[in-house]
């Protein structure tokens, strides 16, 4: 007997396989959307902050690179942001007004670009095992008990959590909309 996913014309057996190329799909829009509003706001931009905003865009496409870097890093793979980044971008971190302390415009946008590469071929390609492995991250184990839920997190809910929050900068730096 076939088990069926609910509302949908899949077989349960071909059920994770769907679920993965799905969340890969939905973070490839939401990448685009990101690379829209990068596109869309000139480099002067960059590290200014309207009141009461605690983080201008060059932090929040660092710190988008350097969550994803810790997913890659949780499962294994070798980091591609070094300690000086994780410094300036991770979590707890604060921006800073002052551009000089941060890598180039350029440099932000190529790093984004580079990890979530990586971070979307590195789950399509992960063995299921691995992203049923428990958590390895002490505080996000009761978020994301597995591998894989910390992964999907990383690729359409955290990467859109901050695309919002980039949209709303641009909007209260008198920038319009991107699509």
């Amino acid at each position: 007997m076939t088990r069926w996913y609910i509302g949908m014309n899949i077989p349960i057996s071909q059920g994770a396989s769907f679920m993965r190329q799905n969340t890969i799909q939905a973070s490839r829009v939401t990448q685009g959307y990101v690379q829209l509003l990068i596109d869309g706001t000139d480099h002067d931009l960059w590290f200014k902050r309207p009141a009461g905003v605690p983080n201008h865009l060059a932090w929040q496409i660092g710190h988008i690179a350097s969550s994803a870097n810790s997913g890659l890093k949780a499962i294994g793979k070798p980091s591609l942001c070094d300690e000086a980044w994780d410094k300036l971008f991770l979590r707890g971190t604060e921006s800073s007004d002052d551009a000089s302390i941060y890598p180039t415009v350029d440099e932000i946008i190529a790093k984004f670009h580079e990890v979530y590469a990586a971070l979307t071929e590195t789950y399509e390609q992960a063995d299921e095992s691995v992203l049923l492995a428990d958590s390895q991250i002490e505080r996000l184990i009761e978020r994301f008990p597995k591998q894989g839920d910390f992964l999907v997190f990383l690729l359409t809910s955290h990467l859109a959590m901050h695309a919002g929050q980039i949209s709303t900068l641009r909007k209260l730096l008198g920038l319009g909309h991107v699509m």
